[in-house]
């Protein structure tokens, strides 16, 4: 897909604006070397999990790496959405699982939704850019993610790991930090 969607994940280091001037984005890619270095957090927990798989599998791990008990055993249960990316237009990619603690603070489950539908149009064309980025390369990206959605500021960290199915990615698990979701858990971001 060309035009709008052209971008990569490293193009967005200054904000982003929609139409009106009103809502902004700010995506930076950071190092997954950062990452791994912080066993203890949770996109660390679930770094080393699926970098563990990928290298006892030998390439991108398959969908057995979706196991829920696995995510629980890691407390990672509730910050996890599973995303569907079959389709040929990331804008027809589908949220399967909308992680519960993200729903609770947005009061708002978006299991079911199609990345073209999500409910804010700026949020959505990046989110297909770094969807589609990830599914292509077959490599995590690890971002931070500042923004301010209908005049609600978000500020958290986010882990896209791929996962195939035939040889194919057709998944991902897509996994979030922000001191929002730590607060409610009671941990420090």
């Amino acid at each position: 897909m060309g035009g709008e969607n052209s971008e990569t994940p490293a193009d967005v280091h200054q904000p982003v604006r929609d139409s009106e001037g009103r809502d902004w984005l700010v995506r930076t890619t950071l190092a997954i070397d950062e990452l791994m270095a912080e066993p203890e957090s949770k996109l660390g927990r679930m770094a080393a999990l699926w970098f563990g798989a990928r290298q006892q599998l030998g390439g991108v791990p398959d969908r057995r790496f979706i196991d829920p008990v696995s995510f629980a055993r890691l407390r990672l249960v509730g910050s996890v959405h599973i995303i569907d990316v079959s389709a040929e237009d990331p804008q027809d990619y589908r949220i399967k699982v909308h992680g519960t603690i993200v729903t609770q603070l947005r009061q708002r489950d978006l299991t079911g939704t199609r990345i073209g539908d999500m409910p804010n149009r700026l949020h959505a064309k990046y989110l297909a850019i770094d969807y589609r980025t990830v599914k292509e390369s077959g490599e995590p990206l690890y971002q931070r993610i500042e923004a301010s959605y209908n005049f609600s500021q978000r500020d958290y960290r986010r882990l896209i790991l791929p996962v195939a199915s035939a040889g194919s990615i057709d998944t991902l698990v897509v996994t979030v930090q922000s001191r929002e979701t730590e607060t409610v858990r009671g941990k420090p971001f």
